[in-house]
């Protein structure tokens, strides 16, 4: 043993073994990657998870745990990425397209604003709202769902009726719409 190996045993302090050393590099780089593209996917689940992976070394000791809590994190990483991806890749989404006519366009966007929770929980994924350009009481709402039938579920439920009827809708148009090509110019 060298003097500073020696000195540091009689203060009862041990060197991290070079696996242990590894271990913490790999799961670092690892959740430094998981961080940075969960945050900037918007995806909570893997950001955090590369958060952890940044920081549970200095928490979990030992060579073997700290392999084990890294494989667990970062399959749990990988997990969420690919759920979340195939809950948001375009080729699993169907469309809708809803024109109707609203008594009062900014009382129908306080309503619609409000209901942001429910149609999430219900499958919608992105919406944008349009306006005829000579009607501004006139609505277009397209939207992305994860599936027709959530949709169509969601949309002639009872409750979203009554919700259509606070917000002065008339007589809206359903369109269910596959995605056929898209791209950008």
């Amino acid at each position: 043993m060298t003097d500073t190996e020696l000195m540091l045993d009689s203060l009862g302090v041990t060197l991290p073994t070079p696996a242990y050393l590894i271990a913490v590099l790999l799961f670092s780089v690892i959740g430094i990657v998981a961080f940075y593209k969960g945050r900037r996917a918007k995806r909570r689940a893997v950001t955090w998870l590369g958060v952890a992976l940044m920081l549970y070394p200095y928490i979990v000791w030992g060579t073997v745990p700290v392999y084990i809590v890294g494989v667990v994190l970062s399959a749990t990483a990988w997990w969420a990425w690919k759920r979340d991806s195939s809950a948001a890749s375009g080729a699993a989404l169907q469309y809708v397209l809803i024109i109707h006519e609203v008594a009062d366009y900014p009382a129908w966007k306080k309503i619609f604003d409000a209901a942001a929770g429910i149609r999430r929980a219900a499958g919608e994924r992105s919406y944008q709202v349009l306006k005829d350009e000579q009607d501004a009481n006139r609505i277009v709402h397209f939207s992305a769902w994860t599936s027709a039938s959530a949709a169509k579920v969601f949309f002639e439920s009872p409750k979203l009726v009554q919700i259509r009827r606070e917000a002065g809708v008339k007589a809206p148009d359903f369109i269910y719409l596959d995605l056929l090509e898209a791209g950008s110019l």
